[in-house]
């Protein structure tokens, strides 16, 4: 499981909305990332799929551009 092979802790479980409407009660673990060459400490919901998530707080303080054609994002510290 990719909590094992991370070294995730599990802080516990919460619900969680999604943006289709539904909940679910998931796992929250801790997880070490680099965001835009910074290292933080964040929180991430675990889950049994294969999508990635980004979590609106890690977009605070940054500027976004999408290019629909090329289908690119970036990201960059504002």
């Amino acid at each position: 499981m990719i909590v094992e092979r991370l070294g995730l802790s599990i802080l516990g479980r919460e619900p969680v909305g999604w943006v289709n409407k539904t909940a679910a009660e998931m796992d929250i673990g801790l997880a070490r990332i680099v965001w835009l060459g910074e290292e933080r400490e964040v929180e991430v919901i675990v889950g049994d799929g294969d999508d990635a998530l980004i979590g609106t707080e890690l977009l605070e303080n940054t500027r976004v551009f999408l290019d629909y054609v090329a289908r690119t994002v970036s990201v960059e510290s504002a």
